[in-house]
């Protein structure tokens, strides 16, 4: 197993493969729903969607979803992004699930 982030980084590379077959959010929504995800945890919600197994499994294999996934985690790290969910609002950076915060800062940011 790679551990936590190297399963997210599979999942997200699952999710550029899913977009290939008109199904990016509703493989999003599903694999954020799963608990105790594992390395085989994409398979898994690959399945569960329908996609086609030879044409998923083919994309996965490929240099693409790796590729599209690194660009997008090097423009985070570019603009100060070290984790997931990371929210700005007026400028303001929020990381992590902080629903109090967010609710402020964006009560905040409407009366401005």
């Amino acid at each position: 197993m790679r551990g936590l982030i190297g399963t997210s980084a599979i999942l997200a590379e699952g999710g550029v493969c899913a977009k290939e077959q008109g199904k990016y959010w509703e493989y999003h929504d599903l694999a954020f729903s799963k608990k105790n995800l594992a390395d085989d945890s994409h398979l898994e919600v690959a399945k569960e969607l329908k996609l086609d197994e030879e044409k998923y499994k083919a994309c996965m294999a490929g240099k693409k979803p790796k590729e599209i996934v690194k660009i997008g985690r090097d423009q985070g790290e570019k603009i100060g992004l070290t984790g997931t969910p990371t929210l700005f609002v007026n400028g303001k950076k929020i990381s992590g699930y902080q629903e109090d915060i967010v609710k402020k800062a964006i009560d905040s940011a409407l009366t401005q």
